[in-house]
């Protein structure tokens, strides 16, 4: 996959890209040259797109879903619904082009899908599942042509009769995570209507992906616009260029975004203890994690300045909702936790800085870097370089079909486009962690000691809100004895 303007850019030194990428979004900040031929692109659709120019054939912008089907599976009902949901939403069938001066997204007129059938049935049993994760892994990542297209694919893997796996994959230029709800909730709708011979139930959607993108452009000038970015350039003016976490290894020359993940839990008792304290004290379950994750940061640095990115859905239009596009936007949530607050206090703290920078979400944060001009470090992510994102469980199936359970499967391949990013899933019963990491960086062991002690740490804040952070334990009691061990062998030796 090559440049269509800019052929030689993969060629350019870590420097050039950099200066480049610069100028670049100085030129979108400024709003671009006026351009026939194709509609325009968001800012996140821009800066993404501009990525992809300076480092082709990478697959860290890949947006995955995969569904385990097992049970008797309605393969042409499957394509079909498939089909319809890449006539339904125009993004689907959306490819960005360079042009003169912007890139632009060009979408293709409604054709005939087909879904991509790899047959496995005559593998060993002993290697199929081995088959099935390998053959999934490549799908992953494998990388999209912006330019030529489709930016969606599908395939899927027939392992037996009664049990198929499908991976449905987009670049994340038209698509985000709530996207996936979105489209998994749609195929499980569309599936059981084809399946059982019914039309489909869904309206057709009043606007497109497009059309919101330009009704955005439009708000995003004026008095609104420099609103938000006065709200930002003060919230964020003196912060500091990164957080300071210490790391098993070297950081490497430039960010290479490499990722690995380990995972944890809070159970249903904690979980319980968190919403009621954060009702109690007028907060929400994230702004009451967030507070647990700004105290775990501060032990492991002794910063008392630090800024965590957060993401928003960034659809603030009700038609938006139903929508597969890219709307997602980050937040820089600076925390201060100066003074030695008690965790109860903190959350007040984090409570009043969450309310403002939802009230100022629209601003694309690669238009406030732009403002903000921060310090850059080819080694390191922008404004910050920690990330908590919050989440809600919900069925990949919603809508029930006789006999076919259907699954959604776990993914092995995951990027890290930050440090470290806490993902917070409120389950029905618990709320599960997961640590996403740059493995430059970072031993498994040590994020999971550090999930550990989130986990600690959480349960010791919920039972005392009045202890200050720097008091609040860290070490679970098997920690704590194992540490009084080792402790106690080297005194001996001594």
């Amino acid at each position: 996959m090559t440049s269509v303007s800019h052929p030689g850019l993969a060629q350019l030194s870590p420097e050039a890209k950099r200066a480049l990428l610069a100028a670049w979004l100085q030129r979108v900040a400024d709003g671009g040259a006026p351009e026939t031929g194709g509609r325009a692109l968001s800012s996140v659709q821009k800066r993404l797109w501009f990525f992809d120019q300076l480092e082709p054939h990478t697959w860290f912008y890949n947006v995955p879903a995969t569904l385990a089907f097992d049970g008797p599976l309605d393969v042409i009902a499957l394509e079909r619904s498939l089909a319809e949901i890449v006539r339904r939403h125009d993004t689907l069938r959306t490819t960005v082009v360079a042009g003169p001066d912007e890139p632009r997204q060009v979408i293709a007129p409604a054709g005939t899908f087909r879904l991509s059938i790899v047959d496995l049935t005559g593998t060993p049993a002993a290697a199929l599942d081995d088959e099935v994760v390998r053959r999934t892994g490549e799908e992953t990542v494998r990388p999209f042509d912006l330019a030529r297209g489709p930016l969606f694919r599908a395939t899927l893997l027939k392992a037996a009769p009664d049990r198929h796996v499908l991976f449905a994959t987009a670049h994340h230029i038209v698509c985000d995570g709530l996207s996936v709800k979105v489209l998994l909730g749609e195929l499980s709708v569309l599936y059981a209507a084809f399946s059982a011979g019914r039309p489909s139930p869904l309206l057709d959607l009043p606007v497109q992906y497009a059309d919101v993108v330009a009704r955005e452009a439009e708000q995003l000038r004026g008095e609104g616009l420099k609103d938000a970015i006065a709200f930002w350039t003060q919230a964020l003016s003196g912060a500091p260029p990164w957080i300071e976490l210490p790391a098993d290894r070297p950081r490497p020359p430039a960010q290479t975004f490499r990722g690995s993940r380990v995972f944890g839990q809070i159970p249903a008792a904690v979980a319980d203890g968190l919403k009621s304290f954060a009702r109690a004290n007028g907060a929400t379950l994230f702004m009451t994690l967030l507070s647990a994750y700004y105290t775990l940061l501060f032990r492991y640095t002794d910063q008392t300045d630090i800024v965590v990115g957060s993401p928003v859905a960034g659809r603030q239009a009700a038609e938006t909702e139903r929508m597969i596009g890219c709307f997602v936007n980050m937040l820089s949530l600076r925390c201060d936790l100066s003074g030695d607050p008690t965790f109860a206090e903190l959350v007040r703290r984090v409570r009043d800085v969450a309310l403002g920078a939802y009230s100022h979400e629209g601003l694309p944060f690669d238009r406030l870097v732009e403002e903000l001009k921060p310090v850059r470090d080819p080694r390191r992510a922008p404004v910050f370089q920690v990330v908590l994102n919050m989440g809600s469980y919900s069925d990949a199936w919603s809508v029930p079909t006789p006999g076919l359970q259907v699954r959604l499967l776990d993914l092995q391949h995951e990027p890290s486009m930050v440090d470290l990013t806490l993902y917070a899933t409120e389950l029905p019963d618990a709320i599960q962690l997961r640590a996403v990491y740059k493995s430059d960086l970072f031993e498994a062991a040590t994020i999971q000691q550090m999930l550990r002690r989130f986990e600690t740490l959480v349960a010791a804040a919920i039972d005392n809100p009045e202890t200050r952070i720097s008091a609040l334990p860290l070490a679970a009691a098997d920690e704590q004895s194992a540490l009084a061990g080792a402790f106690s062998a080297d005194l001996e030796e001594v």
